[in-house]
C-alpha cells in the first residue's frame, strides 16, 4: 500500500474514531447515570474523563492535518454499539439494579474494546506514515482506553457482580 493511500485511510479512521468518541461519551455519560454500584459509577466517570481527553487528541491530530470532521461519516460500528447498549440496558426489562450493573459492565467492555481497536490501529499507522508526535498522542489514547478497561475487570470480580448472583 502506497502511503498516500494509507495517508487516506488514516485520516478517514481518525473521522471515524472522532465520530465514535463523540457517541461513546455521551452514552457513557448516560451509563454512569444509571449504574447503582459506586465503584462502577466511579468507573464510568473516569471512562468519561478518558473518551474526552480521546476526543481532543483525535480533534487534535486532524486539525495539525488539516482535516477536520465536520463532513467525516458517522461510526456506524459504534452507532450499533450504541443501540445494542441502549437496548439491553434502557430498554430491558431487568430484575433489579443489580442487574442492570451487570448489563452496564457486559456493554462497556464492548466499547473499550472498540476503543482500544481503534486506537492501537491509528498509533501503527502513524507510526509508518512517519508521525510519530500523532503515534504518540494515539499510543497514550490506547493506554488510558487499556486503563478503562482495566476498571471493568476489576469490577467483574468484585462487589458489583457479587450482588447480580
Amino acid at each position: 500500500m502506497a502511503d498516500n493511500s494509507l495517508k487516506a485511510v488514516y485520516l478517514s479512521q481518525l473521522q471515524t474514531m472522532a465520530s465514535a468518541d463523540r457517541q461513546s461519551l455521551e452514552l457513557t455519560k448516560q451509563l454512569s447515570d444509571r449504574a447503582s454500584d459506586d465503584a462502577l459509577r466511579e468507573g464510568l466517570e473516569n471512562g468519561t474523563c478518558g473518551i474526552e481527553e480521546g476526543l481532543e487528541k483525535v480533534l487534535s491530530v486532524l486539525e495539525n492535518h488539516g482535516s477536520g470532521d465536520g463532513n467525516a461519516p458517522v461510526s456506524e460500528a459504534m452507532a450499533g454499539l450504541v443501540a445494542d447498549t441502549k437496548a439491553r440496558v434502557f430498554d430491558a426489562d431487568l430484575p433489579d439494579d443489580a442487574g442492570r450493573d451487570a448489563a452496564i459492565i457486559a456493554q462497556y467492555m464492548q466499547l473499550t474494546y472498540y476503543g482500544l481497536a481503534g486506537y492501537k490501529t491509528l498509533s501503527e499507522f502513524a507510526k509508518r506514515l512517519g508521525l510519530f508526535d500523532d503515534a504518540d498522542a494515539l499510543q497514550t489514547c490506547y493506554e488510558n482506553a487499556q486503563d478503562g478497561q482495566s476498571d471493568m475487570h476489576d469490577l467483574l470480580s468484585g462487589k458489583a457482580l457479587e450482588k447480580a448472583a
